[in-house]
């Protein structure tokens, strides 16, 4: 994974950002709650350390807990 600064901080950002906007699943055809936690659970494996989501995405739906990515 390429990473990149944020501005001036010390920040460093994965180059790959996370979109959650469909995992809320009522739009883009629906999905399965197990198929979205996996998704996202793959993007950190492989370096994405940036998650987009938002409250509006999937009425709420696709705001990722850090609970839901534990066993």
């Amino acid at each position: 994974m390429e990473y990149r600064k944020l501005g001036k901080t010390d920040l460093e950002l994965s180059a790959i950002t996370y979109g959650a906007f469909a995992i809320g699943g009522n739009m883009w055809g629906g999905n399965e709650k197990k198929d979205s936690i996996d998704s996202v659970k793959a993007s950190i494996d492989n370096g994405v350390t940036t998650l987009d989501t938002a409250p509006f995405y999937g009425f709420g739906l696709s705001c990722i807990d850090r609970s839901m990515l534990t066993p």
